[in-house]
């Protein structure tokens, strides 16, 4: 999985906080990929600029040209007993869906955790009904390991919750 030839996909860096805030928050504004509503979100600039800081952590972001399209970040377990297994996240603005930005995203993702020994599992959870982002994991190698049935109520709607795995090598 490669990015497009108009997309690059780097990591993240402090000058990428602010950019990443923006779109972290546009796509929870629009209320459906996500269960944090915007109002509930307490991630602030100095949290994430925290983040790209921490070594343990993976964050990477998809530009064209000097527009952020995405982002991805694999978080290990901070216990002794989950530091083997990395959490994914996964955001694309909306206009950029559909372009292979995910997939770029994932993939390089997966290829720090490929470089990175202590790693043996990438997990994440993903709304049963988001099949663009069903699919994209599908084939990244991703399996369902489990489903919270009604885990959400969205809109009204109780909202199912897979969770994904795959093994790192």
């Amino acid at each position: 999985m490669s990015a497009p030839p108009d997309i690059r996909v780097d990591r993240a860096r402090g000058r990428d906080a602010l950019p990443v805030l923006g779109l972290y928050r546009d796509v929870l504004a629009e209320g459906r990929w996500f269960a944090t509503a915007l109002a509930e979100s307490s991630l602030t600039l100095e949290a994430l600029e925290e983040r790209f800081r921490d070594s343990t952590q993976a964050w990477f972001v998809a530009r064209a040209g000097h527009a952020l399209l995405g982002w991805v970040s694999l978080t290990p377990g901070s216990l002794a007993s989950t530091r083997h297994v990395a959490a994914l996240e996964l955001m694309v603005a909306s206009g950029a869906r559909g372009r292979g930005v995910g997939r770029a995203l994932v993939a390089a993702a997966l290829g720090w955790a490929a470089d990175t020994p202590a790693l043996e599992k990438v997990v994440l959870a993903v709304l049963a009904d988001n099949e663009r982002a069903l699919r994209l994991y599908r084939d990244a190698g991703f399996a369902e390991e489990g489903r919270r049935i009604g885990q959400y109520r969205l809109g009204g709607v109780w909202r199912d919750d897979v969770l994904m795995a795959r093994p790192v090598r």
